[in-house]
This record gives C-alpha cells, structure tokens and sequence, in this order.
C-alpha cells in the first residue's frame, strides 16, 4: 500500500497538514463577543426598552422579567448589540424601586464608558429594611462577533468589568456574586467559579484556561427566578461547546440598607466579552479527506516521475 512506504507516508503526512491548516483557519482562537468597552452606545441616558413593575405590599417586589426574545437594551438611540434579560429588586418594608435602569452614558467609574446601569435611590435611606437583587444580562449568537454568528462555538474565557456600591454604612451592605452564564442546546447553565469585587470601585475579573476547564456547571431557569440559589443547585462538568448564547448573573438574596444611605444598590456593566473558536461539524472532515489523498496522489505522480526521469 501507498502509505506504507516511509516516503510516500510523508508526503501524505505534508499534504495532509497543508490541507487541514486551511480547513482550521477558522478554529484559531479569537474575540467571540465583546460589549464595550471603547464603543459609543449612547449619546446621553437611555432608559431601557422594557422596565420593572412593582407588585406585593411587604415585601414589595419591583422586576422586569426575564425574557431571551424581547430585548432590554433600548430600540432607539442606542448602537450597541441587542441585550436581553432581566432583573429584581425586594423591599422588605419600603415602598421604593429602582430610580435608574438605563443605558448610561459615559460612567466614570468605569472609564467613562457606556454602561448598562441599575440604581435604586431614596433620599430618605433605606432604614433598616432588608432587601434582595439579582440581575441576568444575556447575549445571543445573532450578536456574536463576525464569523460566530452561526455554527458550532466553542468558549474559552470571559471577562467583565462592573460596578456595585451601596451607600451608607449598612451592617451588611450590598455585595452580589456574579456567575458566567452560556446558554448550551436551549439550556441555560451558571457557573461554580464565581464573580467577585470591591464596592465603590470599577472591577474587571477574567477567568480562561485551567481555571475555567475545571469549573462546573448548574442549570439555570431565569424564567422561573432570576435570583440564583447556588445552595441548592446541582453543579456538573459540561463541554463548552454548541454555545449558543453567553452572559452573566449576579445575586445577592440577603442585605441591609440604613437610615443615611441614599442608594441601597448602584450596580452597572460596562464590559463583557468572550473569547473562543468555530468548531468543524463531524461530517466536515468526510469532505476534507478526498481533497488529503488528492494531494497526496499527486505529490506521489510528481516524486515517482521525477525518480524515473
């Protein structure tokens, strides 16, 4: 046979590596999805296209459900890619909501990007009521990065830079945890490792490689409640491939405000991105495999004529 004599093996091995180094130009790593940071989104506060409603009377709830079919981001003056989500706030005793759920325009504490922007403010303070949040930003494949739009991707790392205070000096002060959110055959899943960060300050947290491999995964139904309980989820590994949505949730089911603070929550993203590759169906190498002994024939006629000469 051709492939068991040495020479022949290697021209074989040459057009084999020439053939499949064109066919996985696509699969190199590279930005899948990115929001922000440089971009000019707005040009002055743009309220969201959907807002929270209030229900219940103590607890008091304010949400703007989850949806992964109506965008939040605003449908006019804004240039961005389409954000969809949701988010909750709870009051325990006080009859106050979010003041603020927008895209803001140039936020300071986040390089003077564009930023999408969660407040609740109160001049009065927020006395000694407890409170709970919990926010869920997604990004749909539609809104990948050029070349990722469709097919099969798979993800390799994350990064987000966000913002969270609470004023005052509540004994426990708002502080949520943040999880890398991928959406995998219509399934939603949060991640184990998780997002954390100082308050009052502008954060920027990645997770790639070894770290993001080893982390598990748990199934996440934002439509049932955008509040996650990691304590009763069930985290598993899956394979970060077939991605057909990425995102992140922040929570935090439990804090307290104070009398002399104005805003029990500040809570903005001004950076997201994705990086990872296209991944070649199956059914792709079936057709790269005529072209590798193609070439592998005809560097063979080439050599053997050249022998015989």
């Amino acid at each position: 046979m051709l492939i068991n004599n040495p020479l022949h093996g290697s021209i074989l091995s040459t057009a084999l590596t020439l053939v499949l180094s064109g066919a996985f130009t696509s699969s190199q790593a590279a930005t899948v999805f990115e929001f922000g940071p440089s971009a000019s989104y707005v040009d002055s506060d743009t309220s969201f296209e959907r807002t929270a409603s209030e229900s219940g009377s103590g607890p008091y709830i304010f949400e703007n459900a989850f949806s992964d079919t109506t965008a939040l981001s605003p449908s006019s003056g804004y240039s961005g890619p389409k954000v969809y989500g949701g988010y909750i706030f709870t009051s325990s005793d006080i009859d106050s909501g979010f003041s603020n759920q927008a895209v803001r325009n140039n936020y300071s504490n986040l390089g003077s990007n564009d930023t999408l922007w969660l407040q609740t403010f109160r001049s009065l303070g927020w006395g000694s009521g407890t409170f709970s949040f919990a926010a869920v930003y997604l990004f749909k494949q539609e809104e990948f990065n050029a070349g990722f739009e469709t097919g099969n991707v798979g993800v390799d790392g994350f990064s987000i830079s966000f913002y969270q205070n609470s004023s005052g000096s509540p004994a426990d002060k708002f502080s949520p945890v943040g999880r890398w959110m991928v959406e995998i055959d219509g399934v939603y899943y949060l991640s184990e490792a998780t997002i954390s960060g100082g308050n009052g300050v502008g954060n920027t947290i990645s997770i790639s490689g070894s770290e993001l491999s080893s982390t598990q995964w748990a199934v996440y139904s934002p439509e049932s409640s955008i509040l996650f309980d990691a304590g009763s989820a069930t985290f598993e590994t899956i394979s970060l491939s077939g991605v057909t949505a990425v995102g992140v949730n922040f929570s935090d089911d439990s804090f307290t405000g104070d009398a002399s603070g104005s805003s029990v929550v500040s809570f903005g993203v001004s950076e997201f991105s994705v990086t990872g590759t296209t991944i070649p169906e199956a059914n792709s190498f079936m057709l790269i495999l005529p072209a590798v002994f193609l070439v592998g024939i005809r560097c063979f006629s080439r050599k053997h004529r050249r022998g015989g000469a």
